[in-house]
């Protein structure tokens, strides 16, 4: 237990420092910054998010590549999962490297796989089809896109 709030408050202190979104440590919550590749592409994500009444959260969420391709996402939707060590979350893209991304909704999940983070640590995220979709699949604990395998960083759910 000591181990997963000395990472929690690592995470926010240096999300504080770098900028990436940041909230209190406060269950059922998750957190992360992370780095895992697609193809040749060098990727990374960072986020924090809560959950509140039901399924509503709040929360941001930030992806970004090597080659400036970025997006940030405030969270609406978010669902720690009672079984396993899973988190589910949405939210509409606020900013975007891309302007027709803005707008549209980002559904991504991770999964705590221990610590240290690249032992087992997974990532989901993909532009969800509409806000309804987006928020079923949080509701339903279902991913949408490919898992990727966390390579760098860390991330933590906190039930």
């Amino acid at each position: 237990m000591f181990r997963k709030t000395a990472l929690c408050i690592l995470i926010v202190a240096t999300g504080l420092v770098a900028g990436t979104p940041v909230l209190a440590a406060r269950p059922p919550m998750a957190a992360g910054g992370i780095g895992f590749t697609w193809g040749d592409t060098s990727l990374h994500a960072a986020f924090a998010v809560h959950q509140g009444e039901g399924f509503i959260g709040s929360g941001r969420l930030r992806h970004w590549n090597d080659q400036g391709v970025w997006l940030r996402v405030d969270i609406k939707y978010v669902n720690i999962g009672a079984v396993g060590d899973d988190a589910y979350f949405a939210g509409i893209v606020t900013a975007a490297s891309k302007a027709a991304w803005e707008g549209r909704w980002m559904l991504a999940a991770a999964r705590d796989g221990g610590t240290p983070g690249k032992d087992g640590d997974r990532y989901w995220g993909a532009l969800a089809p509409s806000e309804d979709v987006a928020r079923y699949k949080v509701e339903n604990q279902e991913k949408l896109g490919p898992a990727y395998v966390v390579s760098k960083g860390n991330l933590v759910i906190n039930r």
